[in-house]
């Protein structure tokens, strides 16, 4: 009976693992298409290049990915759900501003007199693994908020 709940638990990971590498593979060959591709989507003023755009969501999918099946198993064990807001907000407002500042200052500086405070800074550096970092803690921040 134990040896069965090992290998349910061995193929439970082993299917996430492959879904996440999926995942990742086909985040790469888009992001790579991006990178190649001059695609530009404009709003007013503001120029957005689509690859800007997938550098900061691709990350926070990962880390969606990452929190996934913990949250499937506590969905299948039938827990009543709430919000830590106090995560959200701690963890998750800092890492999501972090994330999108670069998306953010370009919405600031387009529909407002004003930009947002440190958008400017944080979209100067650009730095990708910041970004990267930030945006997998999001997402796995916002699953993760979810409890019971």
């Amino acid at each position: 009976m134990r040896k069965k709940i090992h290998m349910q638990h061995f193929i439970y990971y082993l299917v996430w693992t492959i879904i996440i590498g999926g995942v990742m593979y086909l985040g790469h060959r888009i992001g790579q298409s991006t990178q190649n591709y001059d695609s530009i989507i404009r709003v007013d003023n503001f120029v957005y290049v689509h690859h800007a755009l997938y550098l900061q969501l691709f990350p926070v999918i990962i880390g969606m990915l990452l929190r996934a099946p913990i949250l499937v198993k506590e969905i299948k064990e039938g827990r009543k759900w709430s919000l830590d807001y106090m995560k959200l907000l701690v963890i998750g407002i800092p890492a999501f501003y972090v994330t999108f500042s670069h998306f953010l200052w370009g919405i600031s500086s387009a529909f407002f007199p004003f930009t947002l405070p440190f958008t400017l800074l944080l979209s100067a550096s650009f730095d990708t693994s910041i970004i990267t970092i930030t945006g997998v803690i999001f997402g796995y921040i916002l699953l993760d908020s979810i409890k019971e």
